[in-house]
């Protein structure tokens, strides 16, 4: 392959981890401002045309779109050209797995963005969600049970394991200081917690995935499942923090990972 085609591979790669950390940092900030009273939960949808709304909102929500596009291709390019070597062994397939379904929801976040910027509307007038109609029927309790794993997963990795392969940390500690370590912690132990908290709920209320799903999507629907419990407003600040401090992670992520191109 030649150098400037690589070179492109990498800076998509790294603009995917952007618009991915921007994303986080946006749900996270909703999510802050509901735990504090000055805002209903909003769905990722509604976040995205609150972009929109803003001064030079269809510009940036064009970046965001293509961003997000760029970072499900990078998935893929993980799972089926295998870019980070992890073989075809059970554990490596298995990750490979975790890529492509990666992948997908953010082809899905990709095309509601666009969706927005269209007005792609369906007959009760919202904005059709890609994202959230992937929950559909027995989907939803393997996605729970999926979510309930990954989540403790990201909860080890983000108390006790190493952060990545694949990031250097050694020079994002050189050049960030520890705090970039540390808010990296927070964010993928916040993130663990939050997909457990969806996974609970999907496998506990199968039928009302798709409703749950279209009403807050994803990392958003667990911050109102999250809202609902006693003393709602604490564990959801928290939650909400946890999910900013992820936002910071892949922000970390597109400066210091390491981007093998096959």
């Amino acid at each position: 392959m030649r150098t400037d085609m690589r070179n492109g591979i990498e800076l998509m790669a790294r603009t995917g981890f952007v618009a991915k950390g921007v994303v986080y940092l946006l749900l996270g900030f909703l999510g802050a401002k509901a735990a504090f009273g000055s805002s209903e939960i909003a769905s990722t949808d509604r976040a995205l045309l609150g972009i929109l709304q803003a001064p030079m909102g269809r510009i940036m929500l064009t970046v965001l779109a293509v961003g997000l596009a760029w970072y499900a291709i990078w998935r893929f390019i993980e799972a089926f050209a295998d870019a980070n070597r992890k073989g075809t062994e059970p554990k490596g397939l298995a990750a490979r797995g975790i890529y492509t379904v990666s992948g997908v929801i953010y082809s899905a976040l990709a095309l509601d963005a666009v969706a927005i910027l269209l007005r792609w509307d369906n007959d009760s007038g919202e904005v059709r969600s890609f994202a959230a109609s992937m929950l559909q029927g027995p989907l939803a309790l393997a996605a729970g049970l999926g979510l309930i794993v990954y989540g403790l997963y990201q909860l080890w990795k983000g108390v006790a394991g190493k952060l990545s392969k694949q990031l250097n940390e050694g020079e994002a500690r050189r050049e960030g200081g520890k705090w970039v370590i540390a808010i990296s912690r927070v964010g993928l132990a916040g993130r663990g917690l939050v997909f457990m908290v969806l996974g609970y709920w999907l496998t506990t209320h199968p039928a009302s995935g798709p409703s749950m799903a279209s009403s807050s999507g994803g990392a958003a629907g667990s911050l109102r499942i999250v809202s609902r419990l006693p003393e709602g407003d604490t564990f959801l600040a928290f939650a909400a923090i946890g999910l900013m401090a992820y936002g910071a992670y892949q922000l970390v992520h597109s400066r210091y990972r390491r981007i093998n191109v096959p």
